[in-house]
């Protein structure tokens, strides 16, 4: 079977002056219905690959943009990450100093002598000493 549909015109004996017999025309016109339900249904599968290549080329549109948004977000979440982190470091340099200030500023400072109190149970049992001792030292009257 010729591709060019040309070729496939001028081979054709119907267009020739030819004593053809009834039958060889019903042949030729067989086979040209024949031929003629291949190319249809050729160009109905052509046309559904169109289609689909339509629908995957608005699909890929459609997944582009989502992509550039989700990549926008990401940017944006990168940007405000590196923010916080500046703005940590900061923050840590300016306690250092504030505590290296204290520090020094203690050291300057005349010493004093500071009483620590203890735990709660330990003044208890301070308590339950010094009124024992009391007790012991009580002259009866």
């Amino acid at each position: 079977m010729p591709q060019n549909p040309k070729e496939s015109i001028s081979n054709l004996s119907v267009f020739k002056p030819t004593h053809l017999t009834d039958e060889q025309v019903s042949h030729q016109v067989s086979r040209l219905e024949a031929q003629n339900a291949k190319l249809s249904s050729e160009a109905e599968r052509l046309r559904k690959e169109a289609e689909r290549g339509a629908k995957k080329a608005a699909n890929g549109s459609r997944c582009h943009d989502q992509y550039q948004a989700l990549f926008k977000e990401h940017q944006q979440a990168s940007d405000q990450l590196q923010i916080m982190k500046r703005e940590k470091e900061r923050l840590q340099k300016q306690l250092l100093h504030q505590e290296s200030a204290k520090s020094a500023a203690l050291k300057s400072s005349p010493s004093v002598h500071q009483i620590q109190v203890g735990s709660f149970t330990e003044i208890n049992k301070m308590r339950g000493c010094v009124s024992f001792f009391f007790t012991l030292n009580r002259s009866p009257t």
